[in-house]
């Protein structure tokens, strides 16, 4: 009824478009354009160029997106920014493949 379309009014679609920070998990960017370039700019880590580097598909993405998410909750209270940047860098060294991107079977069975 009119109730609902006055819900939908109020909607902010901007809201829902933002993109967490990799360290600052309070911070939010409006897209993950900006998110990505930010990382280049602050963290001197370009994301898109190791997803190239490494080819990486969308569950490759994912890997990396949740390591790196992990990775931050478990060492953000013992390491400085710099330092929790070269640590989530050091798997990716000299063009490194890290294990957990391996194929996993269990996410195959989902493709069409």
């Amino acid at each position: 009824g009119q109730g609902q379309d006055q819900d939908w009014d109020d909607w902010d679609d901007t809201a829902a478009a933002a993109t967490r920070d990799i360290l600052e998990h309070e911070m939010s960017h409006e897209s993950v354009d900006v998110c990505l370039r930010h990382c280049a700019t602050n963290y001197k880590w370009d994301l898109m160029a190791l997803a190239k580097s490494l080819k990486l598909d969308i569950y490759g993405s994912i890997r990396v997106v949740t390591w790196i998410r992990r990775q931050v909750a478990a060492k953000r209270s013992e390491l400085e920014d710099d330092a929790l940047i070269e640590h989530l860098k050091a798997p990716f060294k000299d063009g490194a493949r890290p294990a957990f991107l391996e194929d996993d079977d269990l996410l195959f069975p989902y493709l069409p």
